[in-house]
């Protein structure tokens, strides 16, 4: 008679942690794969986890983990090995950057400081130019009015000198 072994199902993952599990496991993996040989992933998950309670974690996520690798083009199966893996040309790429974040990281967009630094500074010397003028406006229309009230004590001043004279004569 054949014995019956029933696996365990347990989820050592819940549906949030499972995905970014996934990349880490795929981060770390990558760099253990060779260039340009033929490899099974599984070889490669014992050594990342040599311990087996550890490893049955990684078991658990093992068709993801494949999965996710081939929809990022970083494995491809080759037609004559149906379990066996080889890294794409994209996949030696993420290696040489050193992992799947490290990888992100790099093809993220720079900020171009040669473009960033003339526009703020265009920029501030710009609202300068704007505040001084609306300053200058504001200093010319009070010079304005003040000259106008000096015009008008002259001229007070001048008829009061009238005045003046006038009464010295009778």
């Amino acid at each position: 008679m054949a014995a019956l072994i029933l696996s365990e199902n347990i989820q050592y993952f819940s549906s949030d942690e499972k995905p970014r599990k996934i990349l880490e496991y795929i981060d770390k993996l990558i760099v253990l794969f060779p260039d340009f040989e033929y490899f099974y992933i599984h070889t490669y998950e014992i050594i990342l986890e040599p311990d087996f309670t550890e490893r049955k974690k990684i078991y658990s996520i093992n068709g993801e983990i494949r999965v996710a690798m081939q929809r990022l083009g970083y494995i491809e199966t080759p037609r004559d090995a149906n379990v066996m893996h080889v890294l794409t040309e994209k996949g030696r790429l993420v290696k040489s950057k050193g992992g799947h974040f490290k990888y992100l990281k790099s093809i993220a967009p720079k900020k171009d400081w040669f473009k960033i630094i003339p526009i703020t500074t265009s920029i501030f010397f710009g609202i300068l130019t704007i505040g001084i003028s609306i300053w200058n406006i504001k200093l010319s229309k009070n010079r304005d009015k003040s000259v106008i009230e000096i015009e008008k004590q002259y001229k007070k001043i001048d008829s009061l000198k009238q005045k003046i004279k006038e009464l010295e004569k009778k």
